[in-house]
């Protein structure tokens, strides 16, 4: 949800945090529901609404892998999945992220423990109000 994102990323602007990174799970792809280039089209619409609404996303990373995923390139037990940490270790070899002063946002059970296995505070988006 567009308004959702924009509320929450607008609310952590106010608590003076200024990066944001998308970390998703993406088992659809490796599922054959759709392909990485359809995903990468979404991005580009969501950013560009984003955008619009003066909001920025400094990276995105993104796991399409699934233990029963159609598509045998797919079809593994991956370190990137959430609630693994794969994906969290890239984004720290792409940038200086501080730890310590990070937020985890999200809205289930894999993302608040990729969160603790990543020694990051976490924030349920659904618990968001401004």
């Amino acid at each position: 949800d567009l308004r959702l994102i924009a509320k929450t990323i607008k609310f952590l602007k106010k608590k003076r945090y200024f990066n944001f990174f998308v970390v998703t799970n993406q088992s659809g792809i490796g599922r054959g529901i759709y392909n990485e280039d359809r995903f990468y089209k979404f991005q580009n619409v969501l950013y560009n609404k984003l955008l619009n609404k003066k909001i920025y996303i400094n990276d995105t990373v993104f796991c399409p892998h699934h233990p029963d995923a159609k598509l045998k390139k797919f079809k593994i037990i991956c370190k990137c999945r959430k609630p693994k940490i794969g994906m969290i270790e890239e984004l720290k070899k792409r940038w200086f992220i501080d730890i310590k002063n990070s937020l985890f946002v999200g809205d289930s059970l894999a993302d608040k423990l990729a969160a603790k296995n990543s020694n990051i505070k976490f924030l349920n988006i659904l618990n968001i109000k401004n």
